[in-house]
Order: C-alpha cells, then structure tokens, then sequence
C-alpha cells in the first residue's frame, strides 16, 4: 500500500503545483535513474542475498553457537543473541531469536511479557548504527548526508540506550544459575574458522570505513566473499537469488525516491513551513512528534523516512545545523516504529511467547523513553556547540 500511496501522491504534487504530464513523468525518471538510487537498491538487494545466503549455509547458526560457548551466562545471551539477529535483514528474524530467547528466560526466571520485551528491544538497539539496515540506508540518500556520518552521531545514544535497557529489562534480576543443555551445545554443522563466518560482514565495514571505498562495491565484495569460501550448490545460488531480490521492497524504496523527487520540485516544503510557522508550531517539536506519529501508525522505519523526511528537510530553518534535526527525526522514527501495536516484531513475537501486548507495552516504554530523551539532550547540546 504505501509505495502506491507515494506514487499518487508524487502525482496529485505534480498536478497541484500546475505541472505538466511530462513534466511529472521527468519526476519519475529522475527519481528512478538517479544514481543514487540505483546505489540504493544494489546495497540493499546485496544485502538481502548476502543474508539469505549465510542463513542457508548454516553460518548464522554457527556464529551463535560460537558466542554460546564464549559466552556462558544466559542474562547477556537473552540480549545477544537478538542483538546479532537483529543487525540482519533476515526474514522473520523476530521469530528467529524468539526459541533461544524463550530458552535463557527460562533459565533466568523470565516470564511471557518479559521474553518478548527482552526479544522486541534488543533485536531493534542497533537500527539506528548497523549501516546494512535498508532504512537507514534510505535516510542517508534522501537527508543528502554520508550514511557513517548519520552513524556517527547515533552511536553514543545507541549505546547509552542498549546499557539502560539491559539494566532495566535484564540487569534488575537475579540470576538463576542452570546447566546448559548439551543440544544447544552442539555446533549445526562444524562449518568453517570464525573469522571467515563472520568476513563477510566485516569485510564491507572495513572497505567503505578505512578506504572510502563505495558502500555498494564493499557490499558485493563481502558476497563474493561468502560465495567462494562457502559450500553452495546450485539450489542455494537460485534460492539466494530468488528470496534476496524481493521486488515489493525495492518497490516501497523506489517509490519513495520518486515521490522526494517531487517533493523538491513541487516547492511545498515551502508552503508547509509557512503554514506551521504561523500556528507557531516549533519545528523541533515536528521532528519529534511526526515521525512518532507516522511511525506508530505503520510500524515501518522506512515509511517514516519517506513520508516524513522529505517535508522535515525543508522545514529546518536557514542556516540552522542539520544534524542536532536529523538526530531527533531518527530516535523518533525508532521508538514510534518499534512500539507500534502493528509492527511485525511486536506482533509476532507477542504470539510466539504468548505475551500480552498492554504489558510489552508497558516493559518497552521506559527504555525507550531514555533512548527519545537522550536524542534530544544530544541534539540540544549539539545545536548549542554549533552556534558558538
């Protein structure tokens, strides 16, 4: 639904502002042929095959079964191990995590609610970092910023979040001291060395971190990677091809650059601004609110950078630092998504774990609380030191 709501609103824009049929349909070419979005969705196709490819392989399982035997007690794992899922776009990832997590808050005394806040939090701690996540790949083409800059300046709220989040939904409880079961010992598979397990995600890191190297060729290196160190048959390549090129996402992302596209040629970010600034609505208060709003009604991270992105950018004032904004926009994007009733996580990991979604609910809003409230401090110290 919401790519053809951006395509028809691309067009009711077009018409509105007294454009011509070619004239719209130039916004349609520029959109989709802009090189920019074709990088957009090549990193993200290579990043859906890649981990379609390793979750078939076995390699995902082995590099949690390496951090088991690493790491014994079952509090961190709880964490960890949707931590490390999470940072993937795996498909049903939620559902993944959700047996192992079941697992240690057994062990540890955790009930239903607690299971799938525990799962719901930490599988969503790193969106805002984790450069492989389509959203945030997204954010960066459209905010115009370099995707490691964006990360920059996330990463201390992140990981001040993920601290008060394990204290507050794992820290706070005794630990209950059981005996690992020897299946979950068991290595699926004796597979290959650490390292070339886990290459093919810190070989793309490396490339566009340490030499600059464009994210899209780094991505593809660390395919190729996995495919010439992993035992693949043909049935795999074509199961890779098949469920890593998933045609509605690259829909909803094409969609989205097509509909910015007449969003900047439409001016109404320019008549938005007017219109707020005289209801005296401060911006600020649109960053935080709108991507909250939209977030929690679509409980997508990437529908928020698409709708609401766009107008944003073109209400901070002239002359004003973006970044303290887009710091703001983000967190908020984050914890409106992922408290919404209608995300996917939220909803299937509620049913697995049999959770009651009033008390999830309940479990989830003060860490995430710290997280908006940290963005903002972040961000108000930041527009302060710029001004100086």
């Amino acid at each position: 639904m919401l790519p053809y709501l951006l395509i028809v609103g691309a067009v009711i824009l077009g018409v509105a502002t007294g454009a011509v049929p070619t004239q719209i349909a130039g916004y349609f070419r520029e959109g989709l042929l802009d090189w920019t979005t074709i990088q957009l969705l090549g990193i993200v196709t290579t990043i859906e095959m890649l981990t379609v490819f390793l979750q078939n392989t076995g390699s995902l399982q082995r590099i949690l079964v390496a951090l088991r035997r690493v790491i014994g007690d079952p509090c961190i794992l709880s964490a960890l191990v949707p931590s490390v899922l999470g940072l993937f776009p795996v498909p049903g990832g939620a559902i993944l995590s959700a047996p192992m997590v079941d697992s240690y808050g057994n062990e540890i005394g955790y009930d239903a609610d607690t299971k799938a806040s525990v799962n719901l939090f930490f599988r969503h701690v790193w969106d805002q970092v984790f450069p492989f996540k389509p959203h945030l790949i997204l954010a960066s083409v459209v905010l115009n910023i370099p995707l490691f800059t964006l990360i920059g300046w996330h990463l201390p709220v992140t990981i001040a979040t993920t601290f008060v989040g394990y204290w507050y939904l794992v820290g706070r409880r005794a630990k209950t001291q059981v005996a690992l079961e020897e299946e979950e010992k068991t290595d699926p598979g004796h597979g290959l060395p650490l390292w070339v397990e886990i290459a093919p995600f810190v070989i793309p890191l490396v490339m566009a971190l340490a030499f600059g190297i464009d994210f899209l060729y780094a991505m593809a290196a660390g395919l190729l990677f996995a495919l010439v160190t992993q035992r693949a048959s043909r049935v795999l390549l074509e199961k890779m091809v098949a469920t890593g090129v998933q045609p509605k996402l690259l829909f909803t992302l094409a969609s989205v650059m097509v509909f910015k596209t007449a969003v900047d040629h439409s001016g109404l970010v320019g008549g938005i601004a007017a219109a707020f600034t005289g209801y005296g609505i401060p911006v600020v208060a649109l960053a935080i609110g709108l991507p909250i709003i939209v977030g929690a009604a679509t409980g997508l991270e990437v529908a928020v950078v698409g709708i609401v992105f766009p107008i944003m950018l073109g209400l901070i004032p002239q002359g004003s630092p973006v970044i303290p904004y887009v710091l703001v926009m983000m967190i908020s994007n984050s914890v409106g998504s992922t408290l919404s009733p209608v995300h996917i996580c939220m909803v299937a990991g509620n049913d697995y774990f049999g959770a009651r979604l009033g008390r999830v609910m309940r479990l989830s809003v003060p860490p995430q609380l710290f997280r908006l409230s940290a963005g903002i401090a972040m961000a108000w110290a930041l527009a302060t030191y710029w001004q100086r």
